[in-house]
């Protein structure tokens, strides 16, 4: 859905994947799961931020948050999509991203 959005699309396996990948590459939007097996993705936006300040960043779960910010602290605002959700809410919120970055 991405890529016929106009995206171009880098996908990873789990959150060490991801930040392996960043080691080369900046990218402008991470998607990640806040749960997975390897590194959270709060762990995931710390050691990404810490490369590129400017990567935006939504994180998407199935748990419900209660809490204020349901990105955490990670020294950086994200954005937060709640599962389940349709690919087109993602890609709308994806370019929500862009337009707040520009703004």
């Amino acid at each position: 859905a991405f890529r016929r959005a106009g995206y171009y699309v880098q996908t990873a396996s789990g959150g060490r994947e991801a930040i392996a990948a960043s080691a080369d590459q900046e990218f402008d939007v991470v998607l990640s799961d806040i749960m997975m097996p390897d590194v959270n993705g709060h762990e995931v936006v710390r050691s990404i931020v810490q490369l590129w300040p400017g990567t935006r960043f939504l994180l998407m779960s199935g748990f419900e948050y209660t809490q204020s910010d349901p990105c955490g602290a990670v020294m950086r605002p994200c954005s937060f999509l709640p599962k389940p959700f349709l690919p087109s809410q993602a890609i709308e919120r994806v370019g929500e991203l862009f337009t707040e970055a520009a703004a």
